[in-house]
């Protein structure tokens, strides 16, 4: 038997065999997955930890934390009203996952760390900065 066959993409590396359907894919760390989707959503989480810290309410007031298993779930875009974001590397995180997930509304008005809340303007939403947390 051959060795596998390794191809290098941009996250992770495929391992196949020559003469078998069966392909690997190995993220950077070496964790090996048999799903190509599996070991880009394990790259993605393990590369945007930060947005563990980000809080995000509800108009009810109800806190929406990222669940980093669940990150794609557009409840979180959805049902948005206010934003917090502590420090710089949330907000890198954030406006990652807002360009990834195609939520425009979040990175086209969010533009630096701190508070944001929605507010709606000719039926648009829109996000303004506010100096402090009112709930």
């Amino acid at each position: 038997m051959t060795p596998a066959a390794r191809m290098e993409y941009w996250m992770y590396t495929v391992i196949g065999k020559e003469n078998n359907m069966n392909i690997l894919y190995e993220a950077d760390d070496g964790t090996i997955f048999d799903n190509e989707y599996d070991c880009l959503f394990y790259e993605e989480k393990k590369d945007h930890l930060n947005l563990e810290g980000v809080l995000i309410y509800t108009k009810d007031k109800v806190t929406l934390g990222f669940d980093l298993d669940d990150l794609l779930n557009e409840k979180y875009y959805n049902y948005s009203e206010k934003v917090i974001l502590h420090n710089e590397k949330e907000f890198k995180d954030f406006i990652w996952l807002a360009e990834y997930c195609g939520w425009c509304e979040w990175y086209d008005f969010i533009t630096s760390p701190g508070i944001w809340v929605r507010y709606e303007e000719n039926g648009n939403g829109r996000w303004k900065k506010v100096d402090k947390l009112t709930l």
